[in-house]
């Protein structure tokens, strides 16, 4: 048998294999395309290769209408509902909407951004959690990290806290005062806002504890930095719908057990409509 190019390299033919690919339904009945795909191999290096298909990408089982056709579903409704809907598996339907979001979501563009707004979720019960930065202006979602972004106290570990602030000064001077530095963000006009920071900064001076005396040095310094949300006020009220809208796909989809999966529906959110058939 004569060798013939391929990409530049010399091949022969090597048989057929039969190829399945799953297309369009029709009719509601689900189609399957069975065709004779010709082998060929290098006369090079023997690698082993068939012929590419134009309406289905590599060794994919299903056409590219068919991959458009599931996406455009999975708008209104759940991978297992598409399943269900298709007669396909769960794993094929997951596998053209990551690839769909693959391409479409990752990475997160950030160009145009200028306000971002942090904050974290429970993935699963045991304290596992993952922390999103939100585009304040977009509501896209920029970063998904693992971990929490703060420390959130309950009640019995605040009643804790305060005993053991009743035994050690200089940590009971330290937590009031953090308390006390909410304020600074809480007054109704910025001179005031500006009363309160400098009280604070100066009893931070004060109060012969090294790490807070550096701490004063460094509001000082961002002083201008910090009044200037009296100017321009940013609310978090978009990262704290976000969550919302995490807390309800998470139980539609009755959790994710595929974390890139997981993140790529994270960068997709701003894209989608929450119902209760979302998921």
């Amino acid at each position: 048998m004569l060798p013939f190019l391929w990409g530049g390299r010399p091949v022969v033919k090597n048989g057929y294999r039969l190829r399945d690919v799953v297309g369009l339904p029709i009719g509601g009945k689900r189609v399957t395309i069975r065709m004779k795909v010709q082998r060929c191999k290098c006369k090079e290096c023997d690698f082993d290769r068939q012929e590419n298909i134009p309406f289905a990408t590599g060794s994919r089982s299903y056409t590219h209408s068919f991959a458009r056709y599931a996406v455009d579903l999975l708008r209104g409704m759940t991978l297992q509902d598409v399943s269900n809907h298709l007669g396909v598996s769960w794993d094929m339907v997951k596998e053209i909407h990551t690839s769909c979001l693959e391409r479409h979501y990752s990475p997160p563009p950030l160009d145009g951004v200028e306000n971002i707004g942090i904050d974290e979720f429970a993935v699963r019960k045991g304290h596992v959690y993952k922390t999103i930065v939100v585009d304040l202006d977009s509501g896209r979602v920029l970063y998904v990290g693992d971990g929490k972004g703060a420390d959130i106290f309950d009640k019995q570990h605040r009643t804790r806290l305060e005993n053991a602030l009743a035994m050690n000064e200089p940590l009971s001077k330290a937590y009031y005062l953090k308390e006390q530095l909410r304020q600074v963000w809480s007054q109704s006009m910025k001179a005031m806002g500006e009363e309160v920071l400098d009280d604070w900064i100066r009893q931070a001076e004060q109060s012969k504890i090294a790490q807070l005396q550096k701490m004063a040095v460094t509001m000082r310094t961002y002083r201008k930095g910090i009044l200037a949300w009296y100017d321009c006020h940013l609310s978090t009220g978009k990262v704290e719908g976000i969550n919302n809208k995490i807390k309800v796909m998470k139980r539609n989809a009755y959790g994710f057990r595929d974390e890139r999966y997981f993140t790529l529906r994270l960068y997709a959110l701003h894209d989608c409509h929450i119902t209760r058939n979302f998921g």
